[in-house]
């Protein structure tokens, strides 16, 4: 019996030891959670808390993004915290993006951008409902493109400014709406805003050339039946065989009223959406 009783001693000992363990772990994981940021409340669809905008662009973006929940439903939030707080930037943006439930509930057409100046960190998060037309890829390009190359050089303000507008710009061609992006004069020679135009001019040719390649194809369909048609029936006029289709102006969109002053309505909170974890990050 008395090996058996020491065989036996280290397991009680460590059974006796175990809540105290738990206890241990446990007090470590809050203790490290505590050393995080707590999670600021929104104060509308731009928080400044690490103060880097000037009051018109934070008007500005104001306007701007209640336009844009007001025409697509979508919501967009724009954060700055002075600080992470040790944690990754992925994680505040998960957790805020989850706490604020950004996008309407069921659509989760929602996009949080978040900087934080103190780590030279930024991340565009992108919900549910718009991972099909932001993925991964375009928000690192938006990062790359528009919005780093100001912040290099101090420009916050602007930076924001040029990532919230190309980040609309491509969620309203996707929805074919059409929504202004504020005049801001600061933006209108930028390489970031030249690169944004390029782009868009070669997205927009894509439909028309693709457009060209199918009425080549029909016409060269109509011709083949017509000589077939010949063959087995004698020579006829070329009459009354073309195959006619109805071509309409394309439209990019509602002809809905632009950028104005008034009917924006004011920031009512955010309502409910969630996200995956979809988007990108970036430094500077």
């Amino acid at each position: 019996m008395l090996p058996d009783r020491r065989l036996s001693s280290p397991s009680r000992f460590l059974y006796r030891c175990l809540p105290l363990y738990c206890s241990l772990v446990l007090c470590l994981f809050f203790g490290s959670a505590s050393a995080g940021i707590s999670l600021p409340t929104p104060v509308g669809w731009v928080s400044d808390r690490a103060g880097l905008l000037d009051t018109p662009t934070k008007n500005r973006l104001e306007q701007f993004l209640a336009e844009v929940n007001r025409q697509g439903g979508i919501e967009i939030a724009v954060v700055t915290l002075p600080t992470l707080g040790g944690q990754s930037v992925e994680e505040v943006a998960v957790e805020l993006f989850a706490a604020w439930k950004i996008g309407k509930q069921g659509k989760d057409e929602g996009v949080l951008l978040l900087v934080a100046p103190k780590e030279r960190k930024l991340r565009i998060e992108v919900g549910y409902g718009l991972e099909g037309t932001i993925p991964d890829g375009l928000a690192g390009e938006i990062i790359r493109n528009a919005i780093t190359p100001h912040f290099r050089e101090g420009r916050f303000a602007e930076g924001i400014e040029a990532g919230v507008a190309q980040i609309v710009e491509i969620i309203a061609r996707h929805k074919q709406i059409q929504i202004p992006a504020p005049e801001s004069p600061r933006l209108r020679t930028t390489a970031p805003e030249q690169d944004t135009r390029r782009w868009r001019l070669s997205s927009q040719a894509t439909p028309v050339l693709l457009f060209l390649l199918l009425l080549v194809g029909l016409i060269a369909l109509s011709m083949a039946s017509e000589r077939s048609f010949r063959d087995r029936h004698g020579p006829r006029r070329f009459r009354n065989r073309f195959v006619w289709f109805p071509v309409g102006p394309y439209s990019g969109g509602s002809s809905g009223g632009g950028f104005g002053s008034s009917g924006f309505g004011g920031f009512g909170g955010f309502g409910g959406g969630s996200s995956g974890g979809g988007g990108a990050s970036g430094s500077w």
